[in-house]
This record gives structure tokens, C-alpha cells and sequence, in this order.
């Protein structure tokens, strides 16, 4: 068994027989010729050294058996980092560039490794975020995440379901950046010059910076010393671009002689003049000139002036120069650093500490090699909706759908209700403890008695509640102006009662719960909430006040610097308060006067009232929906809805007919033809005010909510007229947006129940 175990393994055979023959093929004739048992000692070591190369196969292969190979187990971390850039305004697009970095990170609007966690939900990543950039995010101002796609900034495409979460961020922006854009624009100092446009980037691993290099009279050159891959042939062009501001601190030198030579950044020029230059290698450069020729090089130039016979370069970065009358200078590029003040190119050293970083991370890969494939796929998927994200914008029902899913429909909030006092009710449910706008509402109305109304609320009674509570913001002194064209009132009754957050709220609330829109905003109280400051331009017609009308009137039309102080003569003590007063020099003041009274009196004058009116406004998010999407809900903040006709109230409900061939369906088709030619009259005669009427019947909204109905609303018929004689009478059931129709063989009958219902209506449940 001892001897079995001593005994060479087959491997270790094979693997000698793979070297004697190796060594028979590659050892040289000499040493082949001697023996192994015959030869000497000192023969055998001479033959070793003239055996050269030796081959050693068995020390670079092994065995022929395979191995199992391990994948190296990847360490899951509950915490990753990533670079936050917060931008500045909303209408940003772009990647930022290097300048625009530096003046973000000088502003501090760059978090650098900032930590994450994969367990945080979309909220707390957002609030994390909020809480790391401080005050410099407002709490009115709402933020969206992007991501970098090739020089785009994108928003990531999930799919339903998904939110950017932590455990997202981690897979989805791998090692890119995260970029965070606001809703409104932030406060950055940034310059006009300091555009994208402006700064080109630099292949900082192949030189340093530009520097400028001067020829003065007695012919002493600074010049730098330019790297080997840097120097070209002859004209050759440098791949490298200059920034403007390298361009513009490049000196100029006049030159008095005869001829003039002047050669481009990184190229090689030679003229020569009586005797010839000679270059050993290609990226050498030589120049000999004779005469009174100046000579003027660009940066990364090497130069020099002879006078004799010939000289000859032989390394590029060994430079050399014959002088004249004085001596030449020649310094490193990387030594010049004192230097580079005469180009007006000092930094701080912040800024250059960060110049660093950004170099360092422009030349590692987005991409790292094991999920190359996943992050192409997710790019090529995002890139694939970017065009239509940018053209297509998102309706206001989309929007306002998407909110509505906070709602909670198995919580609910009380309402009781009052309909010649709506306000006051809706004041009390907002201000109860229990109150939770993403609560579904439910609504009871009583009359002036306390008697309730019998109706239990599925979605009737909140819509009733919603339009009258609408109408009610209308009539209220919190609002000012010309219907549809209403301003924010100064009542300090309700501005100490704090109604003016109620109103924000209750408008918020209509909207996403599927009440009416508002639809009787002025223009410039739909630029303020928005938040444009520079849209924000008050016109006559927003004063309410008919006496201040007719005075800034008569002080807008005046022609003539008499006429125009003597319009101010009634206006000296409000201009006092408003903070207009002052001489008047020229006619040229009047148009900034006007325009001073007007931003006073409303905007300025009822600052307060709207910094609690866009608070209440911001429930459920509806105010930054607003914002992200002004031109969507301009319509039904600013105009009345579109009015109704009889062929949208005729597509509106969808008509419910018996089975084919019944007598039933043969009465119910001998009435709808009634039906629309009763919308069709209403429109003719009594216009859209009475259709709205129709509509609230059916429906408890006399105009199509925002977010539609849902159910949409139906028609069915009363087949059984001996069991009430209320079957003779239309019904509805606003919870379910259901209308039932009486069966008539006349026309005029059934026109004269559906007139004396709809205008005998007192309520829910009410005869």
C-alpha cells in the first residue's frame, strides 16, 4: 500500500512527458547533443546557459480535471448613496454641465453621496430629501424626482402600481444621479453668461489648463510644454475645443517686422529661411526663422526663434531653443500655476477641490459592466416616452382622478347641513377634530325646522352639498368682482375667523371628490396661486370698488402732466397708504402709477387672505397639481364650464330599454323621442340655466364635475301609474344618478310633468 501511494499520479506523468517533449523540440542543436549520464559538470552548466529560453509548461497548466468555479455572493446593504441635484426652476430639462454644478454646489443646492435607504416609501424619500436641502425647498413648492437620459433629464416610467421608493432609486438610477426639480422657481444666483452654452468641456487627463503665453519686444517666450499625444503633424488641427473665456484672455502680439507668423493651438510649424530643420520623430516641433519675422504661439505651443544653420529636436517632450540678443524660457505645462492669474482664471479652492471631482467622475462609466444590459433596456424604455411626455400634457380629469385615489371609502366624515346657511355647516365639519379630507364625505341635510331630508348619502346628496357650497363661495364678501371674473376680498371677519383657508379647502375638496369646479377666477388671482410672479398683471377691471374704478379710469386717461396731478388730488391719502405717493415729473409716470395702484389693491392689499387661501387650496395636493399643470386647469378655474347643450345631455344618459318585442319596449321607445325633444326645447327657449337644472335633478350637479360621474347617469321609465299617483311624475336617485320617466302617449303631458317637478323640487325625499 506504501509503495501504490508513492507511485506518481497519472496527471504528474502526463504533464513530464508534455515537458521532455517540449525541451526536445525547443532546446537548441548544442545542447541536444549531450548525454545525460555521460556528461560533466561544468559541461551540463554550460550547456544550461545556452539553453535560453527555457520553457516551464507545467508551471502555467495543471491537470486536465475541471473545476467548479464559485460566483461571488453580491453584499445586500440596507443603506446606498447618491448625488442630489436640486434645480432651480421647473422649465429645466437639461443634464448640468460642469460650470452649472459648480455654481449649484456653490449654492448648495448639490448633496454629494447623500445616504438612502432602500426600506424608505416614496413619502419619506421626499421628506428625507426636504429635510437635507433645509429652507432652501419651501413647504408650498412640491418636487418631482428625475433622471439623467443621454443630455435629458426624464421622469422614470413605472408601472402601475410601482412608486419611486428607496428599494427603485437603488435599481433604476444604478450610479447616475438624481436630480430633483420644483414646482416653482427657487431663488439661484445665477448670471446670464453662466449658460450651458458657454462652457465646453475639456479633456482635463491630456493637458491643464490653457494658459496664454506673450511675446514681448526683446523676444522672451513663455511657452509651455505640451504632452506627446497632444503634438500633431504639420497644420493639424488639435481635438481639444477652448472655452470662451480661454479665447478671450489669449494675448496678442503686434509684430513690426516684415513677416508675421502665427500658428494654432497644438500645431507644428516650421519656416525656415537660408538653412533647413530637421525632425527625428512626429510629434517634434522646430521652427528657424531668420530676419526681423515676430512670432506669436497659442497655448500648448512650443517655440522657438534660431538664426544659424540648422537645429534639430529630437524628443517632443525634451524642448530646446537657440536664442538671440536673449534667452528663451520653456516650463512645464503642470508648473505653471502662478501663471495662470495672468489669464484671470483663479479659483478658490473649493472650487477647484470640486473641478477635481467632477473630472474624476466624468471618466468613470454610468454603466457598470454587470448590469449594462438592464440599465440599456430601462434607458431605451424611458427614451421611448420622452417625446410623448413632452407633447402630450395630462388633463385635468386625469389628474384629478389620480388624487382621488387617496380617498378612503370605508372612513367617512359627517356633514349636517343646512341649505340656506351652507358656509356655516361646512365650517363646522372642516374645523371638527375628526375631519380627514381623504375621508369620504357624507352629507345630511335638514330644512330651517332640523327635519331631516330622507336620504342616505351615496354620492347624491355630496354632489348637491358640493355645488351649493360652490355657489355660496360666490355670494360670500371673501370674493370680489365681476362674475367670472372674481378677485380675493379684504373681510376681516372672515380673515380672523380664518374662512379664507376654509374656501381653499372647500375648492380642493369639490374638485377631487367629485364636485363642480370653481370657474369664477380673474386671471390674476389664477397667476397668484399658480405662483408666476412675472404673469401676475392686475388690469382695471379687477377693481372691485366702482368709486376707486372711475378714479384710476380718469387718472389712465390722462394726457398731460397738469391733468395727471390734478386726477391724483382725490387719490393723496389712499396713495399714502398704498405706498404710491410721490412727485410726479412727466406724463412717462403715469402708466407706473396705475400699474402700482392696481398690484396694491389686489394683490398686495389681501396678502394675507391669500396666503391662507392657497394654503387650504394645497388639500389633498391640488395646488401643486395646479402648478405642474396650469394650462389643464385654467378652464375650470378661471371660466365658467362649458355650457350644456341638448346633445351633451342627450350622450350624457345612457337610456335603459326593455327586452325587443315586449310591450314595454314599445311604450319606452314612443317616449324617448319626447325626452330629446324636451332638451331640445328647454335649449331654445329658457338656454342652459334650465338644462343645469335638469342635470341637478338627475344628478344633484348642474354641471359635469370635473372628474365625471360615476355611475354615469341612466334613464329608466314608470310602467306602473295605478300604484302612486306620484308614477305620473318623473323621479330621481342622485346616488346612483338614475332618472325615471313617466310614459306618455302626448307630448304636452309629459312636458308638463317634467316642467312642474323639476321646478317644484324642495329637497331629498321632499313631494
Amino acid at each position: 500500500m506504501l509503495d501504490q501511494r508513492r507511485q506518481p499520479s497519472t496527471g504528474a506523468i502526463s504533464n513530464a512527458n508534455v515537458d521532455d517533449e517540449m525541451r526536445r523540440l525547443f532546446r537548441p542543436a548544442s545542447g541536444a547533443s549531450t548525454s545525460g549520464n555521460s556528461t560533466q559538470p561544468g559541461a551540463s552548466l554550460n550547456a544550461s546557459q545556452g539553453m535560453q529560453p527555457r520553457y516551464q509548461t507545467q508551471q502555467y497548466f495543471g491537470g486536465w480535471t475541471s473545476k467548479s468555479r464559485k460566483r461571488s455572493t453580491t453584499q445586500n446593504h440596507p443603506t446606498f448613496n447618491k448625488d442630489i441635484v436640486l434645480l432651480p426652476h421647473p422649465e429645466w430639462s437639461e443634464v448640468c454641465k460642469h460650470k452649472t454644478k459648480r455654481r449649484l454646489h456653490e449654492s448648495g443646492y448639490i448633496l454629494c453621496a447623500f445616504e438612502m435607504r432602500k426600506m424608505w416609501d416614496c413619502r419619506t424619500v421626499v421628506a428625507e430629501i426636504r429635510e437635507a436641502f433645509k429652507d432652501r425647498i419651501p413647504e408650498d413648492v412640491s418636487i418631482e424626482l428625475l433622471m439623467p437620459c443621454g443630455n435629458k433629464l426624464v421622469s422614470p416610467k413605472l408601472h402601475e402600481g410601482q412608486e419611486l421608493n428607496g428599494f427603485m432609486i437603488h435599481k433604476v438610477f444604478r450610479s447616475k444621479a438624481v436630480y430633483i426639480r420644483p414646482s416653482t422657481s427657487l431663488p439661484v444666483p445665477f448670471n446670464s453668461s453662466d449658460s450651458e452654452d458657454s462652457c465646453v468641456e475639456v479633456d482635463t487627463s491630456s493637458a491643464n489648463d490653457h494658459t496664454a503665453t506673450t511675446a514681448n519686444q526683446t523676444n522672451n517666450f513663455m511657452t509651455t510644454r505640451a504632452r506627446g499625444a497632444q503634438l500633431a503633424s504639420t497644420q493639424q488641427v488639435s481635438r481639444y475645443p477652448f472655452t470662451r473665456r480661454a479665447r478671450a484672455n489669449q494675448l496678442s502680439a503686434s509684430q513690426q517686422g516684415s513677416s508675421g507668423t502665427m500658428t494654432r493651438p497644438n500645431q507644428l510649424s516650421a519656416s525656415q529661411q537660408g538653412s533647413s530643420g530637421t525632425m527625428t520623430r512626429p510629434n517634434q516641433l522646430s521652427a528657424s526663422q531668420q530676419g526681423s519675422s515676430g512670432t506669436m504661439t497659442r497655448p500648448n505651443q512650443l517655440s522657438a526663434s534660431q538664426q544659424g544653420s540648422s537645429d534639430t529636436m529630437t524628443r517632443a517632450n525634451q524642448p530646446s531653443a537657440s536664442q538671440q540678443g536673449s534667452s528663451g524660457t520653456m516650463t512645464r505645462a503642470n508648473q505653471h500655476v502662478e501663471n495662470v492669474a495672468t489669464v484671470n482664471q483663479i479659483q478658490s479652492d473649493n472650487n477647484d477641490d470640486y473641478a477635481t471631482y467632477l473630472s474624476i467622475m466624468g471618466s468613470i462609466s454610468d454603466l457598470s459592466s454587470d448590469d449594462e444590459e438592464l440599465s440599456q433596456a430601462i434607458m431605451a424604455s424611458l427614451e421611448s416616452h420622452v417625446a410623448s411626455e413632452c407633447t402630450n400634457t395630462k388633463s385635468a380629469q386625469d389628474v384629478l382622478l389620480n388624487l382621488a385615489s387617496q380617498i378612503v371609502s370605508n372612513k367617512k366624515c359627517r356633514f349636517n347641513i343646512n341649505r340656506s346657511s351652507v358656509l356655516d355647516g361646512t365650517m363646522r365639519g372642516f374645523k371638527r377634530l375628526s375631519y380627514n379630507p381623504s375621508y369620504q364625505m357624507c352629507i345630511k341635510f335638514s330644512d330651517d325646522l332640523g327635519i331631516d331630508e330622507e336620504a342616505v348619502d351615496l354620492g347624491g346628496p355630496r354632489r348637491e352639498f358640493l355645488r351649493l357650497l360652490m355657489e355660496a363661495l360666490i355670494q360670500s364678501p371673501m370674493f370680489e368682482g365681476k362674475d367670472g371674473k372674481m378677485n380675493l376680498g379684504l373681510d376681516s371677519s372672515a380673515l380672523r375667523e380664518d374662512r379664507y383657508f376654509i374656501a381653499g379647502r372647500a375648492i380642493a375638496v369639490s374638485l377631487v371628490h367629485g364636485g363642480p369646479p370653481p370657474g369664477f377666477f380673474a386671471p390674476t388671482l389664477y397667476a397668484c396661486l399658480v405662483g408666476a410672479k412675472s404673469s401676475i398683471k392686475p388690469v382695471l377691471e379687477d377693481i372691485a370698488d366702482a368709486d376707486l374704478y372711475e378714479k384710476v379710469k380718469k387718472l389712465s386717461e390722462c394726457t398731460s402732466l397738469d391733468d395727471l396731478l390734478h386726477a391724483t388730488e382725490p387719490l393723496q391719502d389712499y396713495l399714502a397708504n398704498a405706498g404710491c405717493l410721490r412727485p410726479l415729473k412727466s406724463i412717462e409716470d403715469r402708466d407706473l402709477l396705475v400699474q402700482d395702484i392696481l398690484m396694491f389693491q389686489v394683490v398686495h392689499r389681501v396678502c394675507g387672505a391669500l396666503e391662507r387661501f392657497v394654503e387650504g387650496l394645497n388639500t389633498l395636493g391640488v395646488l401643486n397639481a395646479i402648478r405642474m399643470h396650469p394650462d389643464s386647469f385654467r378652464p375650470l378655474m378661471c371660466h365658467e364650464p362649458s355650457a350644456l347643450t341638448a346633445d351633451i345631455m342627450d350622450h350624457l344618459f345612457h337610456i335603459r330599454l326593455s327586452e325587443v318585442g315586449s310591450n314595454k319596449r314599445r311604450a319606452e321607445e314612443r317616449v324617448v323621442p319626447f325626452w330629446r325633444d324636451y332638451l331640445q326645447d328647454v335649449e331654445e327657449q329658457e338656454g342652459p340655466s334650465k338644462l343645469g337644472k335638469i342635470l341637478a335633478f338627475a344628478t344633484g350637479a348642474s354641471v359635469i364635475p370635473p372628474v365625471g360621474f360615476s355611475p354615469q347617469p341612466s334613464i329608466d321609465f314608470l310602467h306602473d301609474h295605478s300604484s302612486s299617483p306620484r308614477s305620473c311624475l318623473p323621479m330621481a336617485n342622485t346616488c346612483i344618478n338614475g332618472l325615471k320617466l313617466p310614459l306618455f302617449d302626448k307630448y304636452g303631458d309629459f312636458r308638463e310633468r317634467m316642467d312642474f317637478a323639476i321646478g317644484n323640487t324642495q329637497g331629498f325625499g321632499r313631494e
